[in-house]
């Protein structure tokens, strides 16, 4: 994740301070579940096997320490690594999409919409029906969207939800 949400933005974080160090740091079997069922709008995507596979990743060794650490950045230090006006510079010289799904309770659509304000031109897609994780929730809307930004020659179907 690359913070750019720009200065002026005024979106505010879902939870408060303590609660966002709590629920990184909660790598129980139900926080795990209940953190995955809050990122995807997409319920079909949310099996038990991916429930699993995500609360042995959160529990091998060295993951509390991790989990410490990344809950106190995104609690504390977020902001001091936004870097929009320096991807802004390098718009002549780097292709930028911002790609969201339109029901992300992460990061909120106010966010990447404030993101595209401070990068004009990247190209933004909004993803319908999907959450923090479209890429997971609809494949088969990201996957071309991606190749085709990568290869060049995708048109832009910029949607507004």
């Amino acid at each position: 994740m690359t913070p750019i949400r720009p200065a002026y933005c005024d979106q505010k974080p879902r939870m408060g301070i303590s609660l966002t160090r709590n629920a990184v740091r909660n790598t129980s079997h139900a926080g795990i579940a209940a953190k995955l069922n809050n990122a995807f709008e997409t319920k079909s995507v949310l099996t038990d096997d991916l429930i699993l596979e995500d609360w042995r990743i959160n529990n091998t060794p060295g993951a509390e320490r991790v989990f410490e650490v990344l809950g106190a950045y995104f609690a504390e230090r977020l902001n001091d690594d936004v870097v929009g006006p320096a991807l802004a510079q390098l718009a002549d010289r780097l292709p930028m999409l911002l790609v969201w799904g339109a029901e992300d309770r992460i990061v909120p659509l106010a966010v990447g919409e404030a993101s595209h304000l401070a990068l004009p031109q990247a190209r933004y897609e909004i993803i319908p029906g999907t959450g923090h994780a479209p890429y997971l929730e609809s494949p088969e809307r990201f996957n071309p969207l991606l190749a085709g930004f990568i290869a060049g020659s995708a048109p832009d179907t910029t949607k507004k939800a």
